[in-house]
């Protein structure tokens, strides 16, 4: 089994503008590499160790999931459960819902036309864990910020 990873640093993406850019500028002091590779990823893959149980939990955990894996300012994240179902969630100023879903959509029609990949298991993509260093004013930032998702999160309702 996985240690769990659960770095909480996404959080700190649902916070308000100003409040985050501020957290933000605690953390490049000793978390630039880290911000870089986030800040430079096309798009960010979010792995959830849950299984789903219908469409709307499918649909929630895109739109919001539990927050601390998700980087809410990135373009778009592919969210990924461990049954497999997928979600996007997107940062709505650079584009719409019909642009990014008609990029969805054209990957999902060209995946069903090709062959199924066969993995060899070997030259895999190294997978690296990193540690966020948080100092004490940042943790009292993180407690904030999870505390407002949760809040904000508990607001959505998913409605037929």
């Amino acid at each position: 089994p996985r240690a769990p990873n659960k770095q909480e640093l996404g959080y700190f993406t649902a916070l308000e503008r100003v409040e985050w850019s501020e957290v933000r500028t605690e953390l490049e002091t000793q978390n630039m590499p880290l911000l870089d590779v986030l800040d430079e990823a096309i798009f960010v893959l979010c792995l959830d160790d849950m299984r789903t149980k219908n469409s709307d939990e499918v649909l929630k955990n895109g739109l919001v999931g539990e927050g601390y894996n998700r980087w809410f300012d990135k373009s778009f994240s592919l969210v990924v459960t461990q049954d497999g179902k997928a979600g996007v969630n997107w940062e709505h100023s650079w584009g719409d819902g019909a642009t990014i879903m008609h990029m969805i959509n054209n990957v999902h029609t060209d995946y069903l036309r090709q062959a199924p990949v066969e993995g060899s298991g070997d030259g895999g993509v190294p997978v690296v864990r990193v540690d966020p260093v948080y100092s004490d004013s940042v943790l009292a930032h993180l407690e904030r910020a999870k505390s407002k998702f949760e809040a904000a999160k508990s607001g959505y309702e998913i409605v037929d």
